[in-house]
């Protein structure tokens, strides 16, 4: 049976230096469903990680019902995406963690994550998740911001330089 799932992903992998800028993505897989809504918790330890940050630039949550109070160790997450979803990968938002001290920590889900059917009932459906577990070494050398930034920027080059529309603009 079908299942959205949401999952995290960091560009900069599992493993990463102490007093370093970790942005991770969550993502969604519609799983071939028409999606409309979400709502999400996300619990990380901070002992190990700071959030710094939140970006939604190129999400697919059109309007935020709730947005993640960086204050707070529960991060509470509702979007709703008025068009429908259906893609094997959306960006749903990026979260920004300061690593503080070395050892091994999670970024997982909260216990009830809910995803929603674009069928006009706001029908709920199933929805898998995965946790996203990294370590923070304390003998990898943290990449500052502009490092950080330029893997970013390289990683976005690397995405757009594949659409056909920029592989044009290269030629002239």
């Amino acid at each position: 049976s079908q299942a959205a799932s949401l999952y995290f992903e960091s560009k900069l992998g599992v493993e990463v230096g102490v007093e370093q800028i970790m942005p991770v993505e969550i993502l969604l897989d519609a799983d071939g469903e028409n999606l409309n809504a979400m709502e999400l918790e996300v619990i990380y330890n901070k002992n190990f990680l700071e959030l710094v940050g939140f970006k939604d630039a190129g999400s697919i949550v059109q309007f935020w019902v709730e947005r993640p109070d960086l204050d707070k160790e529960l991060l509470v997450l509702k979007g709703i995406m008025p068009n429908g979803f259906n893609w094997q990968k959306g960006l749903v938002g990026i979260l920004d963690f300061k690593t503080l001290t070395p050892g091994i920590t999670e970024i997982r889900f909260g216990a009830n994550p809910k995803t929603f059917l674009n069928d006009g009932l706001g029908t709920e459906t199933k929805t898998k998740v995965s946790g996203f577990k990294v370590t923070i070494s304390s003998q990898k050398p943290a990449l500052d911001l502009e490092e950080t930034t330029n893997i970013r920027r390289k990683n976005l080059i690397r995405k757009l330089s594949k659409t056909p529309i920029f592989m044009m603009a290269n030629i002239f």
